[in-house]
């Protein structure tokens, strides 16, 4: 069954709600796309919810999250005002469990 992306994000955003605004930072949902794709909705939740988390603990200032169409796909969206990766470490290092980069500035 096709996973929604507009109601996953909205999930994963009334999930972290309570955390952004322990933290100080407005999280919120960038339009909506309708946009749905196959998967196990379990798996993109969980991978969703690690990246806004991720932008919460680590990022800087506010969160954004929403869904961009892709080609014939569609792309999740986290973004904050953070400094991001340093560029040599946007390989595979972001992907691996448990990954951190230990450095400060950069892109991603």
């Amino acid at each position: 069954e096709p996973v929604g992306l507009d109601r996953l994000c909205e999930v994963v955003a009334a999930t972290l709600a309570e955390q952004a605004e322990v933290r100080g930072v407005t999280l919120r949902v960038l339009g909506r796309s309708g946009l749905a794709v196959p998967g196990e909705r379990s798996d993109l939740h969980r991978l969703l919810l690690n990246l806004v988390q991720n932008a919460l603990v680590h990022g800087g200032g506010d969160v954004r999250l929403g869904v961009r169409r892709l080609g014939r796909g569609a792309e999740l969206v986290v973004e904050d005002d953070g400094r991001g990766l340093p560029a040599p470490m946007l390989g595979e290092g972001p992907w691996a469990p448990a990954w951190r980069s230990g450095a400060a500035g950069g892109h991603g």
